[in-house]
């Protein structure tokens, strides 16, 4: 399963209940693909718009992105039931993005990022804004 960058676009706890939700779907083997935004925003525009105690990055003054260190996602999905298994941090100058593939923890070894997905396709899916906003409203 994919996360086309949708995971910083949910907003409280739309991101439990999506991940919940991810994790109850899987197959006992499958893999979960997580691509999102991380740490801090870097851009002046940006930071003017962030919010330090909630971590969300505000459009209009409503939250419209959450924005956590990597080792935050880390643990979110951790405590959802995932064991990253691999991260690829890209660093960028307005904020930065990571690509982490997990899989529902159960103790077992895996290989690596590769035996599943190229970077190149990884990193050209799309955005899912439309499955996490029906997983939000449901």
């Amino acid at each position: 399963m994919i996360d086309g960058s949708c995971l910083h676009c949910l907003i409280g706890n739309g991101r439990a209940r999506c991940l919940a939700e991810v994790r109850r779907i899987l197959r006992f083997e499958g893999v979960f693909v997580v691509s999102s935004m991380c740490g801090l925003p870097k851009s002046e525009e940006a930071r003017v718009r962030f919010d330090p105690a909630t971590g969300h990055l505000l459009e209009n003054g409503r939250a419209h992105r959450t924005l956590k260190p990597l080792a935050d996602i880390a643990s979110e999905l951790m405590e959802q039931g995932f064991e990253v298994q691999d991260s690829r941090l890209s660093v960028n100058p307005w904020w930065d993005h990571v690509m982490m593939t997990c899989r529902i923890s159960d103790g077992r070894q895996w290989s690596g990022w590769c035996d599943f997905f190229p970077l190149p396709l990884a990193a050209g899916l799309s955005h899912m804004t439309d499955f996490s906003r029906a997983l939000i409203q449901s």
